[in-house]
């Protein structure tokens, strides 16, 4: 876990504008970030366990996400 990126998160003060299931994921993001890189790369599935939430959900706020610019994918955007 890594503690400075879920304070970031916290102290965000664009925060407020989101969705609580939308910071739910970003939190989960937050969680699973390595504290040097900042990469993370949990599956939609462990998200949205984590979120309590639908997969489906979860992906939907992902994608609201990068499309924010607030978090970017590096890689397969299909995963595998």
């Amino acid at each position: 876990m890594s503690f400075h990126h879920v304070n970031a998160v916290r102290d965000n003060p664009k925060g407020p504008n989101w969705s609580a299931g939308c910071l739910n994921v970003l939190y989960e993001l937050a969680s699973y970030a390595n504290p040097k890189t900042g990469i993370c790369n949990p599956s939609i599935a462990t998200i949205a366990s984590g979120a309590n939430m639908s997969s489906k959900s979860a992906r939907r706020y992902v994608q609201q996400l990068k499309r924010e610019g607030v978090i970017k994918s590096i890689g397969n955007e299909k995963g595998g």
